[in-house]
């Protein structure tokens, strides 16, 4: 290999290493609609994320098209927390303005055996601005996985809100959730990520 070719070559490389020490540098890029972040950036903890991830789900066998993001992190507790996640769905690939949006929690523990009382109680109340919101009792459903962490209960908690409320929920600087007996806030970050659901669902 020739001085010249040797040189050019160690110039791309250097021009290469630079580019990838500046992405690293950047948290998150946005593709279209999807908010793509490393692997790393968006796990936080048992089963929640630390950011949210929205994307369009397309289910050939059901023909709809579902808007949802992942659990993102609202609390912890010593081994375990609770998660917040929200969707939406309609018919095939043209959108349809949705009339409720599905609000959910995922209660995660690491345990052999569950103990949480959330199993018989999982009713939903919101307080926003003040104002509280009782939006009734929730469906459940509980699952355990074994991953690297050991055995892990999932326990996850959802019903259909009406558009209005949501929004104003999204729209909201802060609310307060009762979950069963455990209460608990959703801050500005959680808040953030219901207004992406609201903005796709296009309630504004």
């Amino acid at each position: 290999m020739s001085n010249k070719n040797f040189r050019f070559l160690r110039a791309a490389l250097a021009v290469a290493l630079l580019l990838c020490a500046a992405l690293a540098l950047v948290p998150e890029t946005r593709v279209g609609d999807l908010l793509h972040t490393s692997a790393s950036a968006r796990q936080r903890g048992i089963a929640c994320m630390g950011t949210p991830f929205v994307e369009d789900l397309y289910d050939k066998m059901g023909d709809k098209t579902t808007v949802k993001f992942n659990p993102i992190l609202v609390k912890e507790f010593p081994s375990r927390e609770i998660c917040v996640f929200a969707d939406f769905s309609y018919p095939g690939h043209d959108f349809s303005k949705p009339s409720k949006i599905t609000l959910g929690f995922v209660h995660a523990a690491l345990s052999e055996t569950l103990n949480s009382g959330f199993s018989s109680k999982h009713d939903l109340t919101l307080t926003i601005g003040g104002e509280q919101v009782a939006l009734g009792t929730t469906s459940y459903k509980n699952k355990e996985e074994t991953g690297l962490r050991g055995k892990v209960q999932h326990e996850t908690m959802s019903l259909e809100v009406q558009s209005a409320v949501f929004l104003r929920l999204a729209n909201a600087s802060q609310a307060t959730v009762k979950l069963g007996e455990t209460e608990f806030t959703l801050d500005d970050k959680q808040l953030k990520a219901l207004k992406k659901i609201a903005d796709r669902a296009q309630l504004n």
